[in-house]
């Protein structure tokens, strides 16, 4: 990646103090989990620093909270390989563009991402939760990147009446997170949820 890549005005968000593990609230992760697991398993939420933080920290960054109830996290060790644009499918067999995380193990949706503004600090902050403990990540985020998934999205958008369902289940990826929810304004930023 080239330092020209970055949008100029995110080269001080990417030095700028974020919030750090010791900082995610509590409650917030039990109550994503809950939700998460009441929803059907695996989701993603789109939260801001308050949220995260139980209101003790505030900013304009979000965060991609991706809640994967039934997996430790040492199933999923390249969490900091750069995020990927992809065209995938659902259960159900309609295209969805994706980003891919973890060197293509978990595909998001791309709402998820977009919803996170990215683009605006240059980095994508996912906080990951797992079965048995909270990671965080920050990944690089670019405007090559941001057209990359323009074109994903309008990739899979053009073939949204299609319904063609996997043959072969090895071709589905192996964590699959299409369920998001973004918490702007369902939530004040400082109250979890229910």
């Amino acid at each position: 990646m080239q330092t020209q890549d970055i949008l100029p005005f995110t080269q001080k968000a990417i030095q700028a103090p974020a919030v750090t593990i010791a900082d995610i609230d509590k409650e917030f992760v039990e109550a994503v989990r809950r939700h998460a697991s009441t929803n059907g398993g695996n989701a993603a939420y789109v939260a801001d620093t308050a949220q995260v933080s139980g209101g003790a920290l505030r900013s304009s960054e979000r965060y991609v909270t991706i809640v994967l109830p039934k997996t430790d996290a040492t199933a999923i060790e390249n969490r900091m390989v750069e995020i990927t644009p992809a065209v995938r499918r659902t259960a159900d067999g309609y295209p969805i563009a994706c980003g891919m995380l973890a060197g293509g193990l978990v595909e998001v949706s791309l709402l998820a991402v977009s919803e996170a503004y990215p683009i605006l600090i240059g980095r994508l902050n996912v906080l990951w939760v797992f079965r048995d403990e909270v990671k965080l990540e920050r990944l690089i985020y670019t405007l090559d990147m941001e057209q990359d998934f323009g074109n994903a999205s309008s990739v899979a958008d053009s073939h949204r009446y299609e319904d063609d369902p996997y043959e072969d289940p090895t071709q589905r990826t192996p964590i699959e997170v299409h369920t998001t929810f973004v918490l702007d304004g369902i939530l004040p930023p400082h109250v979890p949820l229910i």
